[in-house]
């Protein structure tokens, strides 16, 4: 049973099917035009509560209809079907009429109903707005020739709906980019095989894409065609009609060292480029596997202390050199013996 209403609460009017059946009101001859007097859509007009009470049997018996006995008890709500819709939205008149709420059309309520998970879409708009802010710092920063560690630019973390502290932004330093990483790293990615012809696509992809560079759903492009579509892993009819061949070795797909490559993957959120090349000479023992895989550049040797010993004395005799040549005046010459 219902609780006495508070002062100030409003009261709901218990609605009879029967009276909503006969209840006619305005919105049945007064909603064919919108404000501007632009003709409505059907479904933009609100229905009367006779048909909203109608439209709500309706849709429950559908529900119960032979066609879609098996979902009986575990029917899952779609925007986009029919019925569900029409149940929704009919309840929801008949609910805002109980309280004497202004009831809303079914383009209105399809259109609050798609939106299933409003701090999807408020989580975006904070991303796009920091992503901006960021922009304006790295620009700042350019024109001040400042690095960007130098710089305002920070790592911002969305915390929502779980804030930190009651704070849903979190900004932290920029990391260095980790060079042996593939996505954040400073140079390509190359990939030595020991012989394509050894080196079907599919086993390409599985052991040297996803294994040991870590992708999910790696799909593989070379010259902007697709040549391995994770939908594809295996040789069939569907892979052939569209034009996959995941038992095809690299040199039938007619690669060559230096050939590049780009590697998707939608899974994970990230692109990146692969030079493939062939080493006859590849070390069995070192690289089992048979494919090396090379992440970043190679730091220049470190200088040895006698290498820097010999620039210092070379600097040194140089800067004697050019005090004699002032001392001895504009018509001395310096010859240096090596």
């Amino acid at each position: 049973m219902r609780s006495q209403p508070e002062d100030g609460e409003l009261q709901d009017q218990p609605l009879k099917f029967d009276e909503a059946v006969a209840k006619q009101d305005a919105a049945q001859n007064g909603n064919s035009q919108g404000q501007n007097g632009e003709a409505m859509l059907e479904t933009q007009k609100v229905p009367t509560v006779s048909g909203d009470a109608k439209g709500f049997v309706k849709a429950v018996a559908a529900m119960y209809a032979p066609d879609r006995k098996g979902l009986i008890g575990q029917s899952v709500f779609s925007k986009d079907d029919p019925i569900s819709m029409d149940f929704v939205h009919c309840a929801a008149n008949l609910r805002m009429e109980n309280y004497r709420i202004s009831r809303l059309s079914r383009w209105d309520a399809q259109s609050i109903a798609g939106a299933i998970i409003p701090a999807v879409a408020s989580t975006n708009a904070i991303v796009a707005g920091l992503e901006v802010v960021q922009l304006i710092h790295v620009l700042d920063a350019q024109a001040q020739k400042k690095t960007l560690r130098e710089s305002r630019c920070r790592t911002v973390w969305v915390r929502y709906p779980e804030p930190s502290r009651k704070k849903i932004l979190q900004p932290s330093s920029l990391q260095l980019p980790n060079k042996d990483c593939f996505v954040c790293g400073a140079r390509t990615a190359r990939v030595s095989v020991r012989a394509f012809a050894d080196w079907k696509m599919a086993a390409f992809a599985k052991s040297c894409v996803q294994s040991a560079m870590g992708a999910a759903r790696p799909a593989i492009y070379h010259n902007s065609s697709c040549i391995h579509d994770p939908e594809y892993p295996e040789p069939s009819e569907e892979a052939e009609e569209e034009g996959l061949h995941p038992e095809w070795s690299l040199t039938e797909w007619g690669l060559t060292s230096g050939s590049l490559l780009q590697v998707e993957d939608e899974g994970q959120g990230f692109s990146c480029n692969l030079v493939i090349s062939e080493d006859p000479e590849l070390s069995e023992e070192e690289f089992p596997a048979g494919f090396r895989v090379e992440t970043a550049a190679t730091p220049p040797p470190a200088e040895d202390d006698a290498g820097a010993k010999r620039k210092a004395e070379e600097a040194a005799e140089g800067e004697a050199a050019s005090k004699a040549a002032k001392k001895d005046g504009p018509g001395a010459e310096v010859v240096e013996l090596e």
